[in-house]
């Protein structure tokens, strides 16, 4: 599942967890698409929208089908006001 952050590319990401006296740490790449619409009337940005995924191997053998999931459902939320569910 997507979820909607800042915008970045493919950036490591660790987090741990503590369980009794063990250390669990768990790496993995992160893939962030980032959409931005402007104004060109008035020359500002007039919406941003942004997906994150987990990145796995496979995904990184052949790219496309994950960028088209995150370009769909990153466009379900615009025009703004257009909260498709």
């Amino acid at each position: 599942m997507w979820s909607r952050s800042y915008w970045g590319f493919r950036r490591p990401t660790t987090y741990n967890v503590r369980t009794g006296s063990a250390l669990l740490v768990h790496e993995y790449e992160e893939g962030q698409l980032a959409i931005d619409v402007f104004d060109g009337g008035r020359d500002e940005p007039a919406w941003h929208g942004t997906a994150t995924k987990e990145i796995k191997f496979k995904d990184r053998k052949d790219p496309k089908p994950l960028i088209d999931a995150a370009v769909t459902e990153i466009l379900q939320h615009f025009p703004p006001g257009n909260e498709a569910n």
